[in-house]
């Protein structure tokens, strides 16, 4: 049933957790992890999953209707517009488009991308040799890179159908071939679990802000509950989306914990940017053929300033562009308070705006020989590539930053794009390569919106493949018969 973000029932946090305790606990679980798909205030499910934890049980003989499932959202969804009600304009956007579900097209790219840096990028970047990033992966998560994304897949499946997996029993694993008989043993997916679930236990020592957090960071509710008539247990799962970016984009935040250091910087963070900046060159090189791609060597070696990452050069135009794989943190993300995002920002994106004026300046500064190769173009679109999705980046965050940058020049505007985005502008961009042409009327017509929403407006025909990215997802399927 579809049913407006606007349509909201009135109630307090009381009156709705009273309402869910009457259902069956592992039944009602069920029902609310399989609509989390829908765009029917979907993202609400991890809110009622968390309330039914702490206030439903099995014993309960009552079973939630589909009507009831459209009470309990639109419950959970006034609360979360009370509790949106304390804070801006700005922040409040910026809260909701954060509680949104990311297109499942674009997700399944996550895992191939997962695996082409950390598996196939990784290694033949020197500056990243410091880590060994396969140990790494291995310590956080209990497995290896492969047997993680292979059991993220393989489970990932059931849940886009159910909101819920099982794991394999012995007699299944037995039927698999060697190679995946290793990757489904028993102990890889007890590590598995360990490294994604949440017990009914640890949810409910948590208030309700602490419990939904925690199902960001634990995505698979652990039920240690056998329905009756079945024989399994069910592993339930109330965001789709949560449950792939545990394997995939979060893993940079687990890895970059492991390296934090008061005041001494962190070697993952340093190590996974020359990584990314290496996978954003490999897309370049793919999908812009005719066009000169110069990187940070093209600086005279006197150069001491800050350096941008790429100068993608043709005829008379250029692009700017600076990589950057942190956005905001996620104590900006989680609070969306303007303080937050003005200190995160100044850290982060403001630092990659000045090194794009910087060079510019640098290309019209007669003194710097390299560079002055670049002083006939007459056209200038700025790039700024993020690893971490960011939420109205071209609207609230751009605005923010050039808040912060005083003197900054209105006739030079800039785009923020993730890496997403990029993925799917160069995929669908013309044969004749209109990169350029699609930033520069982007600028010229729609600066404010994020490239997720322009993209859609743009290509009537969109196409959800990226070629780079598909070839490893096949490649990955092949090698492991998923």
């Amino acid at each position: 049933m579809e049913i407006s973000l606007q349509k909201a029932n009135k109630c307090t946090d009381q009156e709705l957790n009273i309402f869910l305790s009457s259902f069956n606990l592992i039944d009602s679980l069920a029902k609310v992890c399989s609509s989390s798909f829908k765009q029917d205030l979907g993202y609400c499910c991890p809110d009622i999953a968390f309330r039914l934890v702490n206030h439903a049980n099995d014993d309960n003989k009552i079973y939630m209707t589909d009507d009831n499932l459209v009470d309990a959202k639109r419950m959970s969804h006034y609360l979360f517009q009370q509790k949106t009600d304390t804070l801006d304009y700005d922040e409040k956007l910026l809260m909701i488009d954060y509680q949104q579900h990311k297109n499942n097209e674009i997700i399944k790219y996550d895992l191939a991308r997962t695996r082409f840096i950390y598996d196939i990028l990784w290694h033949g970047v020197k500056r990243a040799k410091g880590i060994l990033i396969k140990d790494e992966i291995e310590l956080e998560t209990g497995l290896n890179l492969n047997a993680l994304l292979a059991l993220n897949y393989t489970f990932g499946n059931n849940v886009k159908k159910l909101g819920f997996f099982t794991v394999y029993k012995k007699a299944k694993i037995d039927t698999l071939s060697k190679r995946n008989q290793e990757i489904f043993s028993l102990e890889n997916q007890n590590h598995y679990l360990n490294y994604c679930c949440i017990s009914y236990d640890d949810l409910r020592m948590k208030t309700n802000k602490d419990g939904v957090f925690l199902l960001d960071k634990c995505p698979v509710i652990r039920t240690d509950t056998v329905p009756d008539g079945c024989d399994f247990e069910p592993f339930m799962v109330p965001s789709f989306e949560n449950y792939i970016k545990k394997s995939t984009t979060n893993l940079f935040y687990a890895l970059s914990s492991r390296f934090e250091e008061a005041n001494k910087g962190n070697k993952f963070k340093s190590a996974f940017g020359y990584v990314f900046e290496a996978y954003v060159k490999k897309l370049f090189e793919e999908c812009l053929t005719s066009w000169q791609i110069d990187c940070e060597d093209i600086y005279e070696k006197k150069y001491e300033g800050k350096k941008i990452d790429f100068f993608i050069s043709k005829d008379d135009k250029l692009i700017l562009v600076e990589v950057k794989h942190a956005s905001l943190y996620l104590k900006s993300i989680k609070s969306c308070k303007n303080v937050d995002l003005r200190e995160n920002l100044n850290q982060t994106l403001r630092k990659g705006v000045d090194q794009i004026r910087k060079a510019e300046e640098t290309i019209f500064d007669s003194s710097n020989l390299t560079l002055s190769k670049f002083k006939h173009v007459r056209f200038i679109q700025r790039l700024i590539v993020t690893y971490l999705p960011l939420k109205r980046s071209n609207s609230i965050i751009k605005n923010i930053i050039k808040e912060e940058i005083k003197d900054y020049p209105k006739k030079k505007d800039f785009h923020i794009i993730n890496i997403q985005e990029l993925e799917m502008l160069l995929s669908n961009q013309k044969e004749s390569e209109s990169f350029f042409d699609l930033l520069n009327y982007k600028e010229l017509n729609s600066p404010s919106i994020d490239f997720n929403e322009y993209i859609v407006e743009t290509f009537k025909d969109l196409k959800y493949e990226i070629a780079i990215l598909e070839k490893i997802n096949e490649d990955f399927r092949f090698q492991f018969n998923l």
